[in-house]
């Protein structure tokens, strides 16, 4: 579990606090966790019921409400310091993300690259890792690809490498692009890789 919970804190700064940007279709986020994707969490009610008037009053100016935007702060810290919601947010991390992404299969660095980038790229990351170690990308880390990453002897940081190469075909790169490049340089740091962006 302490590895979980080391991924899950890297995750959560790296995906920021509260943001509600017109055009994203996973809608308000809190933590990464999206709220179109999340719907049923009660984090949302919360974040209305405490928030709702202001954050109406934003959208209805045409303005987003971004990590930076005094809102945005505001709402992050409020949540923060409902125990009961952020240990909502680490279940969500833990059950929808670190056990369907496979990460608990493997040791570190592997385990963060596969959860980080399943958080990021959905089952694109599983199908990712299973290219890295040469079987079929299929998306279903069953025996034969847990095998084959566990014994591959390439260097993690051409997974890292091979993501920001798909983040580089997406259509939405030149304007998340510099953030997908920041979390890649944090995400290898915090890995202890080398790479070059």
């Amino acid at each position: 579990m302490d590895r979980f919970n080391q991924c899950f804190e890297f995750i959560k700064k790296m995906e920021g606090g509260y943001n509600c940007v017109k055009g994203d279709t996973g809608g308000q986020t809190i933590f990464g966790i999206a709220q179109a994707f999340n719907s049923d969490l009660l984090v949302w009610g919360e974040i209305l019921g405490q928030f709702g008037g202001e954050i109406r009053t934003m959208l209805n100016q045409g303005k987003s409400i971004s990590g930076n935007s005094p809102l945005a702060r505001k709402i992050t810290a409020w949540v923060a310091a409902r125990p009961d919601l952020m240990s909502e947010i680490k279940a969500c991390y833990y059950h929808r993300y670190w056990i369907p992404s496979c990460a608990y299969c493997f040791d570190a660095p592997i385990d963060i690259l596969l959860m980080d980038g399943y958080f990021n790229m959905g089952i694109g990351a599983k199908k990712l890792i299973q290219e890295w170690a040469g079987v079929p990308a299929d998306g279903i880390i069953g025996k034969q690809s847990r095998a084959a990453i566990r014994a591959c002897k390439k260097d993690p940081a051409e997974l890292i490498m091979m993501r920001w190469e798909y983040y580089q075909t997406r259509p939405a790169f030149a304007r998340f692009g510099r953030g997908w490049k920041s979390r890649l340089i944090e995400l290898a740091k915090f890995c202890k890789i080398w790479v070059d962006l």
